[in-house]
């Protein structure tokens, strides 16, 4: 919905889609249910990645939060953060966090590197 581009949509436009994105975002949450859908769980990192880019707070707090936890514990699988929404959490961090969370961002390439190759 809102791409990489989204410094020339508007504060009205991003107001817009909160507005529509949010029920679903109530819905969906940031945690898989047992019984969704196979659609749900598609959906549900393209919702937190429009809020997020759009300034939803709320969504920004959340992802910073579940950053730092999978900062503190990258070499441990249990605090690692879902393939489904790993991307989305990492582009709403650089998004708007400050530089410290870009040197984050890369010593978690580095581990996850060292771990995986």
């Amino acid at each position: 919905m809102v791409d990489e581009m989204d410094s020339s949509i508007t504060p009205d436009t991003h107001r817009f889609l909160c507005q529509l994105t949010e029920p679903m975002y109530r819905k969906l949450g940031w945690e898989p249910k047992p019984d969704e859908s196979h659609n749900d769980s598609m959906l549900r990192p393209v919702i937190i990645r429009t809020l997020g880019k759009c300034g939803y707070q709320e969504v920004i707090d959340e992802a910073v939060k579940r950053f730092d936890c999978h900062y503190k514990f990258s070499d441990d699988a249990v605090h690692s953060l879902p393939a489904d929404i790993r991307s989305t959490v990492y582009s709403i961090v650089l998004k708007y966090g400050d530089e410290s969370y870009l040197n984050k961002m890369i010593d978690v390439c580095f581990i996850l590197l060292y771990i995986y190759y």
